[in-house]
């Protein structure tokens, strides 16, 4: 591969913390795993290096990539041995790991691993709900305060409310220090003062950006408009700061009587502006604010409490049932290297460096893991422009922070990687002008133009190009004809399905990366994006009614599907033999799994066992009912002797989708192997089952097969990284 300059800067560069700011289709994953080449070559092993990326796809891609390299070389022969002990991994199976390899001093099991999310979070609120019901009992006038001020009808909103905010509470690396604070310092005149001079500076970089945009108006009226603009928010733009939320009204100018469009959207958005800015008017004068701060500390007080408590009971249970998430584990990490040396010095001088992919997505637990056990040495690649995950956490902020430091040159050194190799120079150009004049250290957290601009890099699309493609972003338009029986979704899902079966039908060429050469467009080369996976069963039924295959990437919900419920019902039903309990319930469930591929009897044969109870006569009931000693047995063990005794896993083909299924029975196997750590018997299996949907939960798997020459739906979040020669961005 022809590396350019800066791409063998990112390879080569050593001796001091590096982070590289790598653009979409800059080649970061080439530049990581020829980097690691190069440590080899300089006599560092590849079980010397910590490489971390955030899903098991990316650590095992990238596994891969360094197994083919090494193996393409003679005299690395050796290292192939040692890569499948190499930490090429995510940060929770490197938290992990650390656990697991000092467990000893935190007194918790060598086995210990991840649970279930969904077990965890049901116990969560019956450890809420506990909560509420003792302090009821209690007559808790502080509790009282806090109901009579939140609730009205019932508390359950409060409870949910609750529960989030504890949760968020619990992730932070500080937890009880944080909520100590809110005690002891929060209410304070110096610190409620600090907030309130915060707000001012809030306020004022909202009118900044009035007297920003009411500068752009002269490019939009003429300059007689404009001033008049000017005369109606003399008082907003001059006002002293402690006035400023005191304005509660703005009157702008009437514009020509036949205006143009543009400045009619212009005069909106300016409105939208000023009344954004006002509508924090909400909240008083400045001392009105203090003072509305200051009347709330009994409420908050009484929330901290019940959240104090929560947290405490939560880990208690986690802890006496062996039973944890990827948090706990990050926490239980840090623990141990923050507090024993000896554990935090073998890790820290283990590792010649430490690679981090998509460092943008880091959170502050994360860093915390790294800045224990760095020692000048960390290698980070990311790119701020692609931060999509704050809603689970992540902090863009650690690599904007390291970037701005490191380019002036403080405590480390930056790489820019902006040359793209992926899409066409139309594509670059047409992005590039969209976020030209949208991105900036403020919104965005990224000088755009300065420094995060897209260069074109491949220029072997410029020999291959279809004639009948018009490679710029283009905008499918579509109208809903009055009374269409149609919605305006469904008009746009026909839209691309029709666009993308005429591209197909008549043959247009695609650029094959893997030949360099144009070739005719299948069904695999085009993805449609949305932002939310809505409208994901409308594509299938669309699809399939013009016969375009297509493959849906969504995580899957596991205790919705026909075949775990019918595992619930089956469970159901061999209690309910052990029990002698034969009411309806137990005709329902003879007939649930009577019905199914398991054993296929007629309607006819179903009824008749149903109206004449002679269920005990069937075969079905026959091969459940000499299940022995259910209370006594695991549930791993019952769920083992069911799928033996129905012969599941040979009828599956009855019914098709055998991956799924099989993905989805695994996924159960580790469910039930979690609760039996727990001390679940069969009963407490079926309500938990129950639970679970009862409260709206989901358990969720991934059962994408992106193998299939098909058309790929996915949300935004799912297409991060991919690559697809024609996209549909919908809706």
């Amino acid at each position: 591969m022809a590396w350019t300059p800066e791409q063998l800067e990112a390879i080569n560069k050593s001796g001091c913390n590096i982070i590289v700011s790598a653009g979409a289709g800059s080649g970061k994953t080439a530049v990581l795993s020829e980097r690691v080449i190069e440590k080899i070559k300089s006599g560092i092993h590849v079980n010397e290096l910590l490489i971390l990326t955030f899903t098991r796809a990316a650590a095992s891609e990238m596994k891969d990539r360094i197994r083919k390299k090494i193996s393409k070389i003679n005299e690395f022969k050796d290292e192939l041995n040692l890569i499948n002990s190499a930490y090429i991994t995510t940060f929770d199976s490197f938290a992990l790991s650390i656990v697991k390899k000092y467990f000893y001093l935190l007194n918790v099991p060598s086995s210990i691993s991840i649970s279930d999310e969904s077990i965890i979070v049901l116990e969560e609120k019956r450890i809420m709900d506990e909560i509420f019901e003792e302090l009821y009992s209690e007559n808790n006038k502080d509790f009282e305060y806090l109901i009579d001020s939140y609730c009205v009808k019932n508390d359950s909103y409060l409870r949910d409310s609750l529960l989030r905010v504890a949760n968020t509470i619990n992730e932070r690396i500080d937890t009880f220090e944080y909520l100590d604070f809110i005690k002891n310092d929060f209410f304070t005149d110096e610190y409620i003062d600090n907030i309130i001079c915060d707000y001012k500076i809030f306020l004022e970089n909202k009118r900044s950006i009035i007297k920003m945009e009411l500068d752009n108006l002269n490019y939009y009226f003429d300059s007689k408009t404009a001033d008049k603009f000017y005369d109606s928010l003399n008082g907003l733009l001059n006002c002293d700061i402690n006035e400023l939320n005191l304005i509660n009204k703005i009157s702008l100018p009437r514009i020509s009587r036949y205006p143009s469009e543009e400045a009619k959207g212009v005069k909106e958005n300016f409105k939208n502006i000023i009344d954004d800015l006002i509508s924090y008017n909400e909240y008083g004068s400045f001392s009105d604010i203090k003072e509305s701060i200051i009347n709330n500390k009994r409420i908050v007080l009484s929330m901290v409490n019940i959240i104090e408590e929560y947290i405490k009971r939560v880990n208690s249970f986690k802890k006496s049932n062996d039973i944890y998430t990827f948090g706990d584990i990050a926490d239980m990490a840090i623990d141990i290297l923050s507090n024993y040396n000896e554990a935090c010095d073998e890790l820290k001088y283990s590792f010649k460096e430490i690679m981090i992919d998509e460092y943008q997505d880091n959170n502050d637990i994360q860093e915390k893991i790294i800045s224990l056990i760095e020692n000048n040495n960390v290698y980070m690649v990311g790119d701020i422009k692609q931060s999509i995950y704050r809603f689970r956490g992540s902090n863009p902020s650690i690599f904007k922070a390291k970037y701005d430091k490191y380019s002036n040159g403080k405590d480390g050194y930056k790489i820019d990687l902006i040359k793209n190799f992926r899409s066409r120079d139309e594509v670059l150009n047409n992005i590039n002008r969209i976020f030209e004049l949208l991105m900036d250290d403020s919104l965005g957290g990224a000088n755009y133009k300065v420094s995060h601009e897209m260069v074109y890099g491949n220029t072997l699309y410029d020999s291959n190009i279809e004639e009948k493609l018009d490679y710029n972003i283009n905008i499918l338009e579509y109208n809903r004809e009055k009374n269409s029986k149609f919605s305006n979704s469904e008009i746009e899902i026909f839209t691309i399905a029709n666009d993308i079966k005429n591209k197909v039908e008549s043959g247009i060429k695609v650029f094959d990366k893997s030949t360099n050469t144009l070739r005719s467009v299948t069904y695999n080369d085009f993805v449609i994006i949305l932002d939310r996976s809505k409208y994901f069963s409308d594509y299938k039924k669309i699809f399939e009614y013009l016969s375009i295959p297509l493959t849906i990437l969504k995580d899957e919900k596991l205790n919705t599907s026909v075949d775990i419920l019918l595992i619930r019902n089956i469970f159901d039903f061999i209690l309910r033999i052990n029990n002698e309990d034969y009411g309806i319930e137990f005709k329902y469930d003879f007939m649930s799994i009577g019905r199914s591929f398991l054993y296929e009897y007629t309607d006819e044969y179903l009824f008749n066992n149903f109206v004449n109870d002679t269920i005990k006569d069937t075969k079905l009931y026959s091969d459940f009912s000499n299940i022995e000693s259910i209370n006594s047995k695991s549930i791993s063990e019952l769920l083992d002797e069911v799928l033996d005794i129905t012969d599941y896993y040979s009828k599956i083909y009855k019914v098709g989708d055998y991956e799924d299924i099989n993905i989805r029975l695994k996924s159960l196997s580790n469910i039930s192997s979690n609760l039996n750590d727990i001390g679940f018997n069969i009963e407490e299996f079926i309500n938990y089952l129950d639970k679970i949907n009862e409260e709206g939960l989901d358990i969720r798997y991934n059962s994408s097969n992106t193998n299939s020459d098909s058309v790929k739906i996915m949300t935004i979040h799912k297409s991060k990284g991919l690559e697809y020669p024609i996209c549909y961005f919908a809706d």
